[in-house]
């Protein structure tokens, strides 16, 4: 059977306008998808600025109230613990009584703010994963993520520094009081320790800031 040449010119041209409009079809789905990612990696950005900060200040706000809860009366606490030399022995009895739940409130915050990050940190490694490996795309926007995962170890050593001191705290209250502690410490060597914990909180802080102002040079914020 002969077949004609309008047949095949015919056939030939249903071929390429199918192969046309796939290829127009893929890469209007791929303009689609880099704006999607382009969307959701923008507002991640945007959430990880807010939570950083959130976190650098450990300050309460709206998704941590109900979830991390101070004690009742932090003032009260606070003038007990500036007064450590001077509490008659009610007070000491008061004292003891409200730190467990008090002390660590600071810390507890922390942690809450941590884990925030971090799942804004894992958020924006999903998207850009899944966006390299459809789009083939270079790998430079890794460099956020590393910058960002360093930044939360910083904040989680920041995090172990404020355990470290509520712990101080707790043996220094005792010592005073006439209370043994296990490490056998007097308060002059515990002070020292105190000392040498605020200077590595310094020295924290400074490295927070340098990488701070590195993410933001990379986010452009």
């Amino acid at each position: 059977m002969t077949i004609k040449r309008t047949t095949v010119v015919a056939l030939l041209s249903g071929v390429l306008l199918g192969a046309a409009v796939t290829l127009l079809y893929i890469a209007h789905t791929r303009a689609l998808f880099t704006d999607k990612t382009n969307t959701d990696l923008k507002a991640l950005r945007a959430s990880y600025v807010t939570a950083s900060h959130d976190t650098a200040s450990n300050k309460v706000i709206d998704e941590s109230r109900g979830v991390v809860v101070d004690c009742q009366n932090r003032a009260r606490f606070e003038n007990l613990l500036s007064r450590l030399r001077t509490l008659s022995e009610s007070e000491r009895t008061e004292l003891d009584a409200t730190f467990p739940t008090c002390a660590p409130y600071q810390v507890t915050l922390k942690k809450f703010h941590l884990a925030r990050l971090e799942h804004i940190i894992e958020q924006y490694q999903a998207v850009l994963t899944y966006r390299q490996y459809f789009l083939k795309t270079d790998t430079s926007e890794s460099n956020i993520v590393t910058v960002m995962s360093t930044y939360l170890e910083k904040e989680r050593i920041r995090a172990n520094l404020m355990s470290a001191q509520v712990q101080l705290q707790r043996d220094i209250i005792d010592v005073l009081h006439g209370k043994k502690i296990e490490s056998g410490k007097s308060v002059d060597v515990l002070a020292q320790e105190g000392s040498t914990l605020n200077g590595k909180f310094i020295a924290l802080q400074s490295e927070i800031e340098q990488i701070q102002k590195q993410l933001g040079d990379l986010l452009g914020s």
